[in-house]
């Protein structure tokens, strides 16, 4: 017997298993035993939606989580709210979302899934946004992250906002920083603009060194993986080698050598640092700048300043000229007693 409410639709106390569920805003129904045991003892209290077609069906609109929760409670029959609707799928959307926010919240996933069906159905972003109650912006975020794979997935699986979801498109191609993006957004969300920032960093530097890397393997350079360690002994930096002249080994003293190596580092400066290697440093006639400091340095004593030779002027000359800062006695040994241009400034 049905009890007329209103002239849109009456309650009628029909069997569950006997309505018939329309497809629903959310993607399945979660139904946990708490609530089929709180349907089994107390019933259904709120009508579910529902509307009958012309075969005489009654279909459920909304109320999808207490009509399957009264089937498995094995409730006989559920009060439920009839009325006369269209079978249009962007109202019966609408009147979907509407529901289930006024109960248990539909997630941001479940809203944006719904924002693209109504976008399918024609609706635009503003017809949504006013029939929904929702801001033009949001929804243009949803459905630009139900139009992504990997942020649908993202915003599935993981309680994330939408703007949260929509960042994650930027590194659809970097599966460890959108990981690291998640793990931030749902463990502590309040630095998740930092993490963004640093992931774009990272982005760039690593653009910026695969640039220069191109560059260098275009120059017949062979680019080592990471830059050889202190104590590596297979690949010597050219910042310390010599030519047989005493003269820095410059990049252009092995442009035309057979084998040439290279690593390159960016700083957070953005601006890539390169280091260049040899390996047979001596079949290229340099020698190694540490043997003949070393040498050098050998020599050198105390009462150096004394009487210093050519080579001990030199050496520490050459040293002030790398940014070495010479002690006072030191600076007496880069004096040249034979050159007249020198004033002697001891009394």
């Amino acid at each position: 017997m049905a009890e007329t409410t209103a002239h849109t639709g009456t309650i009628e106390h029909i069997d569950p298993q006997s309505l018939v569920i329309e497809a629903n805003v959310r993607p399945s129904a979660p139904i946990t035993a708490p609530f089929v045991q709180s349907i089994r003892e107390n019933g259904v209290l709120t009508p579910v939606l529902a509307r009958r077609d012309d075969h005489g069906n009654v279909l459920v609109r909304a109320g999808q989580r207490r009509t399957l929760a009264a089937r498995e409670a094995g409730l006989s029959t559920i009060p439920v709210y009839v009325v006369e609707a269209a079978e249009a799928t962007a109202e019966r959307i609408i009147q979907q979302m509407v529901e289930n926010d006024q109960r248990e919240a539909l997630t941001e996933g479940d809203r944006a899934a719904a924002f693209q069906q109504l976008a399918f159905e024609g609706m635009s972003v503003t017809a949504i946004a006013k029939r929904t109650g929702t801001k033009a912006k949001e929804v243009k975020t949803a459905l630009t992250v139900a139009e992504n794979p990997v942020a649908t997935a993202a915003i599935t699986e993981h309680p994330l906002t939408l703007d949260q979801a929509a960042v994650l498109i930027e590194f659809d191609a970097d599966a460890d920083a959108r990981a690291t993006l998640i793990e931030v957004a749902t463990t502590n969300p309040s630095q998740f603009e930092h993490a963004v920032q640093r992931a774009r960093d990272e982005r760039e530097r690593a653009q910026i060194k695969a640039t220069a890397e191109a560059d260098l393997t275009k120059r017949g350079y062979t680019v080592l993986p990471q830059e050889p360690g202190y104590y590596d002994t297979e690949y010597t930096a050219i910042r310390d080698l010599v030519t047989s002249d005493g003269d820095r080994v410059t990049v252009e003293h092995i442009e035309n050598l057979e084998e040439q190596f290279a690593s390159v580092r960016v700083y957070y400066g953005g601006e890539p640092s390169t280091t260049y290697y040899l390996r047979d440093y001596k079949s290229a006639g340099f020698v190694a700048l540490a043997i003949i400091l070393g040498a050098v340095e050998s020599i050198t004593g105390k009462q150096t300043w004394r009487s210093p030779s050519r080579t001990d002027r030199d050496y520490f000359t050459q040293l002030a000229a790398w940014g070495y800062g010479l002690s006072d006695v030191e600076q007496i040994v880069t004096h040249d007693p034979a050159d007249p241009t020198e004033t002697d400034t001891q009394d």
